[in-house]
């Protein structure tokens, strides 16, 4: 790899983001760094983070490899994962909790959709203003999207959804990335999100980050979990930040319960 890169930098130069703006115009990140919003552990949360430590104790004073169906560390810290998000992952017995941080996310998307309804955009190709104004937002989650309703009872894209809607967005201005297969469907969706007519989308790192094209209108960014490799948060926050976003500051959010490994 070493000789290779050797070779390629004798006919090319590498670019980092931060040398890209000497170059070319990039929206300002309000803040100068992305926001963490926190959500408060609460009594239940805190009694199930004690379960998974008895887990984790059972799994440390096992002797011998692990059997199929015997527990591993791994499940704990997807449970524990899964916990941080909404405890109904876990236990759908559970009611709703409004102070964590799913909901927090749910506030603060409803709370720009709102404020961004009159901001207007340009066509590019035309140099005219587009007929529909308002600001477009992604959310970013590689847990838990529909499929999740099968394997544990609950689905945090259906959640965002249904709960928008409750509040007052237009189910036809939400689109969830998983539905555009093809490229086609893709081309008109991002179409739709650079014209205005969907305001949000929400798509794992794998579906929406890289190849999305749809930065035009796009205000802000929010990241519900936290992927395992860095370079992952650098794509899904590339689609934002990037030459052709007509929004002169973003705003990038990432969510985080206390005492969970989220927040680690």
């Amino acid at each position: 790899v070493a000789d290779l890169m050797a070779m390629y930098r004798t006919v090319a130069d590498v670019v980092l983001k931060d040398d890209l703006r000497q170059y070319v115009q990039l929206p300002t990140i309000r803040g100068g760094k992305r926001q963490i919003v926190v959500a408060q552990s609460g009594e239940p949360f805190k009694a199930y983070q004690r379960v998974l430590a008895k887990r984790i104790k059972a799994i440390e004073s096992r002797s011998g490899r692990p059997q199929k169906g015997d527990d591993i560390i791994l499940s704990v810290i997807t449970d524990g994962r899964h916990s941080a998000i909404d405890l109904r992952f876990v236990d759908v017995g559970i009611g709703n909790e409004d102070g964590n941080k799913l909901n927090l996310l749910i506030e603060n998307v409803y709370s720009i959709w709102r404020e961004t309804s009159e901001h207007r955009y340009t066509d590019p190709e035309t140099g005219k203003p587009y007929q529909l104004p308002r600001a477009v937002a992604m959310i970013f989650s590689d847990l838990d999207t529909e499929a999740a309703i099968e394997t544990r009872g609950f689905s945090v894209y259906v959640r965002i959804r249904d709960r928008l809607i409750a509040m007052g967005i237009p189910a036809d201005q939400i689109a969830f990335m998983q539905h555009y297969k093809k490229n086609s469907a893709k081309q008109r969706l991002f179409n739709d999100l650079n014209q205005g007519r969907k305001r949000i989308v929400l798509g794992s790192t794998a579906t929406m980050g890289t190849g999305v094209n749809a930065q035009q209108r796009l205000k802000a960014l929010h990241h519900l979990d936290v992927p395992w490799i860095p370079s992952d948060i650098e794509q899904r926050e590339g689609r934002i930040e990037r030459q052709g976003n007509q929004n002169d500051e973003i705003e990038l959010y990432g969510y985080a319960t206390s005492g969970s490994m989220d927040a680690t």
